[in-house]
């Protein structure tokens, strides 16, 4: 998907910002930022997926608010995003989704459902969120952040498994709505994926 170069430029600044990089380390790991932003807004954007704002800016909030949970919940670790370090409950990818063993992750149209590891149905394991491509791991996110929003009005059940206004939850949401509160998207979502012009080719 082609996306208006200055809402990535605008997604990376907040990442930096959240976990700036160690020192010396600045350039690759911009640029690392960089591919975790673009999955994210193509995740963001994609016409398949309900965004969990409304308005002219709700794709961009919603791009947002998954980097500001992926900041909180792994800070963008490299081997977390490769799946070379886990948490202690299986927690995989960079938004630290638990997908046991036992069974797969199926995205339904809004939302999601468990299937047996056996299952023939298809369905995400772990091993589908890790790895370079972080495709998988942020429209999984996404699915769970948007029935955690519609269950309980916010993050709790993304973060603590119940509607319990975790503050947790709490953080994760604060995070995206200050920075968007000082640092709102530089374009509409309709600008963002507007067909870019062909110099010479539009008259």
């Amino acid at each position: 998907m082609i996306v208006h170069p200055a809402l990535l430029s605008w997604l990376v600044a907040a990442m930096l910002a959240w976990s700036p990089p160690q020192k010396g380390q600045e350039g690759p790991e911009a640029q690392r930022y960089a591919q975790i932003a673009s999955s994210a807004l193509d995740i963001g954007f994609d016409p398949v997926e309900k965004p969990l704002f409304d308005g002219p800016h709700g794709r961009s909030k919603t791009t947002l608010q998954m980097l500001a949970i992926a900041g909180f919940e792994s800070f963008y670790r490299k081997d977390v995003q490769l799946g070379e370090k886990r948490g202690k409950a299986g927690d995989s990818c960079l938004m630290q989704i638990i997908i046991v063993p036992s069974r797969r992750m199926r995205l339904t149209e809004f939302t999601y459902e468990w299937l047996p590891a056996s299952s023939q149905e298809g369905g995400l394991t772990w091993h589908d969120l890790v790895g370079e491509d972080t495709h998988n791991c942020f429209r999984a996110g996404l699915h769970i952040v948007r029935e955690s929003f519609q269950i309980c009005h916010d993050l709790s059940l993304y973060t603590a498994g119940q509607c319990n206004h975790d503050v947790k939850a709490k953080h994760r949401e604060m995070r995206a709505k200050m920075h968007y509160l000082h640092h709102p998207a530089p374009v509409t979502d309709l600008e963002a994926v507007a067909p870019v012009e062909v110099a010479g080719l539009s008259r």
